[in-house]
């Protein structure tokens, strides 16, 4: 797993990726405090992990022209490696614009090229905004009120 900037929220366990709660020992992330990773002067935290093909990525904080780029070349990585299921989690996403809009969709079709799948896991706020947009008729969506430690179905 590869952390990067920093969090107010508890870290990650393999719970939240893969449906049990083994704890991967991350270190305590607290805001202002970016032990073990890097403050994206962005505006946006990446976390990330890959496990038996499937790779799950969160963005926290503002997904915008000036770090969409860096979150696309992480997930596409991930997919160039072999990952072809892969979840992108936005729903500690703050503000969206069109290119991490563009983000979501290029994903879904690097992802179907190669036979996979996408969910992306938003807040209500993008959930209304992708509607709109008739993504949800594209991509599947799952709305998540909050963060919480509970595992996403897939």
């Amino acid at each position: 797993m590869k952390f990067f900037g920093w969090n107010n929220a508890t870290p990650w366990t393999e719970g939240n990726l893969f449906g049990n709660n083994t704890s991967l020992d991350l270190p305590d992330y607290r805001p202002g405090t970016p032990k073990g990773g890097i403050m994206n002067s962005e505006g946006l935290l990446v976390k990330e992990q890959t496990k038996n093909g499937k790779y799950r990525i969160c963005a926290i904080g503002d997904l915008i022209i000036t770090n969409a780029k860096g979150l696309q070349r992480h997930i596409d990585q991930a997919i160039e490696s072999g990952s072809s299921d892969v979840v992108i989690d936005l729903s500690e996403i703050e503000y969206i614009d069109s290119f991490g809009i563009g983000v979501v969709v290029k994903t879904k079709s690097e992802v179907d090229k190669r036979k996979g799948t996408l969910l992306v896991v938003v807040n209500p706020t993008l959930f209304n905004l992708f509607e709109k947009c008739h993504l949800d008729d594209y991509i599947d969506l799952e709305v998540r009120e909050k963060p919480t430690e509970e595992p996403v179905e897939e």
